[in-house]
């Protein structure tokens, strides 16, 4: 039968395929193996801190670790400081000193070794090695928080401090997202792991993710949190791969307490990304750190996306974004005004106008109301509507002062394809309706700015499809397909 500290050891080895060597060193340097049945392995923990980091981060892979190694599946943590001899030949330890934490213990490989088992070690010198074992990885336990605060005073600067829970402002299209995102923040790993968030574009789905990042820094400093856009994780993954660094970025994704990643559609067609993605999420969700991830899309919407990962984001929640209604993008604009230039005195009637006519992107509504606020500031006077029309039709030539609206859209569409409108809005799937109902969602979209639950009301059709059918064309579009000619013409007919 193997001895406690044979067992031990192998369960070590399997950790460290599945952690980095600080992790190991932090966590398991200070436990003891007191007992080992056929039914479940005893160990000691130096406080009650040890116990409950190892019971939340590590359980999943602790039990895999002893079905490997010694055959069971329970554990039990118990409390002491178990300085008796008959414990002298059980102690299993891992030593990490400063330096090697510093260097985030590339040699802990060479370190971590059991205890000689021996049972002429007295009284005295059992307790000698406990304090100084309990010393050495309270040491190291305190040089790894310092490394981590450091850490996280440089990661705080990658959070835009505008961007907080108090300056969301919150309606009935963005509640559920605000709220899970606030959960989040309160609890990161407790709650809603993973999170998807996703929505068209400056709907607000990058304001959440700083948010969330600023509020955890603030109220756990000693968490690491990282926020990325996705194409900054792809760069740094393939850097990793020029350089021969691959342990550099593998250390440094798989031993955060909250990943923050934007932008995740541009994972698609991108293969050893995902694999390394698929990896680290393994990871963090084995330790149970929080994961919150973004897209302009749903996952089901991102092309060329692994099953395996895919699978792994719908494992947690999706919340969706969708254009706020213009009363709370009137409040948007109001809780802009407020906070930038409270001193400055915009009329209702124009407040009311960008918010009716720019509401489908926030980030633009607001860049809207930055020039109208620097037109008042720099020529004393008031902008007027007409000027405003001109504006928006510069960046927004689609929009509703145009004078289009849904019925002549559909109109125009069903004329240029020789169909009735009744049938466009039918669940008539013939190429040739399907083909016209996916052109009309698509200038409603664009030129209407109208938002997918509005859109599915007029068809009676999900949410889901409308996306699908916007996408759909631009895809077409972007393609150079026939359907380019056909847009074109259609919207000659709406000029």
């Amino acid at each position: 039968m193997k001895t406690a500290q044979a067992i031990f050891s192998g369960v070590l080895t399997y950790l460290r395929q599945h952690m980095s060597e600080s992790e190991l060193a932090l966590w398991f340097s200070g436990i003891v193996v007191l007992n080992i049945s056929q039914e479940k392995i005893v160990l000691g923990a130096p406080s009650l801190y040890y116990k409950n980091e190892i019971e939340k981060k590590y359980n999943d892979v602790l039990i895999q670790a002893l079905k490997e190694v010694a055959h069971v599946d329970t554990y039990e943590i118990i409390l002491g400081d178990f300085d008796d001899e008959d414990y002298s030949s059980h102690i299993v330890s891992t030593t990490s000193t400063k330096d090697t934490i510093k260097k985030n213990v590339k040699n802990a490989s060479n370190q971590i070794a059991p205890h000689r088992d021996s049972q002429q070690h007295s009284r005295t010198q059992t307790k000698n090695i406990r304090h100084a074992q309990v010393a050495q990885t309270t040491q190291a336990m305190q040089t790894q928080r310092e490394v981590q605060r450091q850490t996280q005073v440089q990661t705080l600067f990658s959070f835009n401090r505008r961007f907080t829970f108090d300056s969301f402002v919150v309606g009935e299209s963005n509640q559920f997202a605000a709220s899970v995102a606030k959960a989040i923040s309160d609890n990161p790993g407790d709650a809603y792991n993973p999170t998807l968030i996703y929505g068209n574009v400056g709907l607000g789905k990058t304001h959440l993710l700083h948010a969330i990042g600023n509020e955890v820094s603030r109220v756990q400093p000693h968490l690491n949190v990282i926020y990325k856009t996705t194409e900054d994780f792809v760069n740094e993954f393939v850097f990793s791969l020029r350089k021969q660094k691959t342990g550099e970025f593998k250390n440094k994704f798989r031993t955060v307490d909250v990943l923050l990643l934007d932008d995740i559609q541009f994972l698609s067609g991108k293969a050893q990304t995902q694999d390394e993605l698929f990896h680290t999420f393994n990871v963090l969700e084995h330790s149970g750190s929080q994961m919150v991830f973004a897209s302009d899309r749903s996952i089901m919407m991102i092309k060329d996306l692994e099953e395996r990962l895919a699978s792994r984001f719908h494992s947690g929640i999706s919340v969706d974004l969708q254009p706020p209604s213009p009363e709370l993008a009137s409040g948007i604009l109001h809780n802009a005004l407020d906070r930038k230039q409270p001193d400055v005195t915009i009329p209702e009637t124009v407040l009311d106008f960008i918010s009716t006519n720019m509401r489908t992107n926030i980030r633009d509504m607001l860049g809207f109301l930055n020039r109208v606020i620097g037109y008042s500031q720099l020529t004393g006077k008031t902008v007027d509507i007409p000027t405003l029309q001109q504006w928006i039709y510069a960046v927004a030539p689609h929009s509703n002062q145009m004078g289009l609206d849904d019925k002549r859209v559909l109109q125009i569409v069903a004329n240029h394809f020789s169909i009735d409108v009744v049938d466009l809005k039918s669940k008539k799937r013939s190429r040739k309706i399907a083909r016209a109902r996916h052109i009309a969602i698509y200038l409603l979209r664009t030129y209407l700015q109208a938002t997918f639950t509005e859109i599915g009301r007029m068809f009676n059709i999900s949410h889901t499809s409308c996306i699908r059918a916007v996408h759909n064309v631009q895809d077409e579009l972007r393609l150079g397909k026939p359907t380019t000619q056909e847009v074109e013409r259609i919207k000659s007919l709406m000029s």
